[in-house]
């Protein structure tokens, strides 16, 4: 017979045939557990044995729930999730995050974010999506990852050519080109612009679409 209260009347009973030993299984973890046990023969049952008690052993704790994206920006993701159903029977002492841009990245990136039910993962690229997941800590060590997530950071403009150069010139005509932005905002880049004017930084250059292309010939 066995309990998590003490001295249960209705405590569960499993029948052991005529052993002197026996595994209890299917119990919950760190928790206090009131055993006793009866003989029978062929009359029928005789009484109990002074109860015992002791307790299973912690473990790690489940997998965290509700890991969801709650706030995006180009370079951030705001975060949050709930704790697991099962500590493991100790204390929860902290989360990791862990994210790639690779889907079930054994090679993740981890940030351990404390004792926390949120968290903003900072400098990230724009427009990319990445792949998260969280775990509990307890006592006993790391429990295992939740079910991976994933959401993109939001786009935004490019970042400024680059190498813009005159490679050629006649005496009415000026041959240029130049280098993709080395960020292209998280979305491919669809055309440029070019400016021109006689006069320095002027800020009512003329300007002329060029396409995708990355020469162009002012004439």
């Amino acid at each position: 017979y066995y309990s998590t209260t003490q001295n249960d009347t209705n405590a569960t009973s499993v029948s052991v045939g005529n052993n002197l030993s026996y595994q209890l299984t299917g119990l919950v973890a760190s928790t206090t557990y009131y055993i006793s046990v009866s003989a029978s023969n062929s009359i029928g049952e005789g009484s109990k044995c002074t109860e015992i008690n002791g307790a299973t052993e912690a473990v790690v704790p489940g997998a965290s729930t509700g890991l969801q994206i709650t706030v995006t920006t180009a370079t951030t993701l705001d975060l949050s999730w709930s704790a697991p159903a099962n500590n493991g029977g100790a204390s929860i002492t902290g989360y990791t995050l862990y994210y790639s841009t690779t889907e079930n990245d054994t090679n993740a990136t981890s940030v351990s974010v404390g004792n926390n039910l949120s968290y903003q993962l900072t400098d990230l690229a724009a427009g990319t999506i990445y792949y998260i997941s969280v775990t509990a800590t307890n006592s006993i060590g790391e429990g295992s990852k939740c079910t991976e997530i994933n959401g993109a950071t939001t786009t935004v403009a490019p970042s400024a050519p680059t190498g813009l150069q005159i490679i050629a010139t006649t005496s009415t005509t000026l041959d240029l080109s130049w280098s993709a932005p080395a960020n292209n905002g998280g979305d491919s880049i669809t055309g440029y612009t070019l400016y021109y004017s006689t006069t320095q930084n002027d800020t009512n250059a003329t300007s002329v679409s060029v396409g995708n292309n990355l020469s162009y010939q002012l004439t």
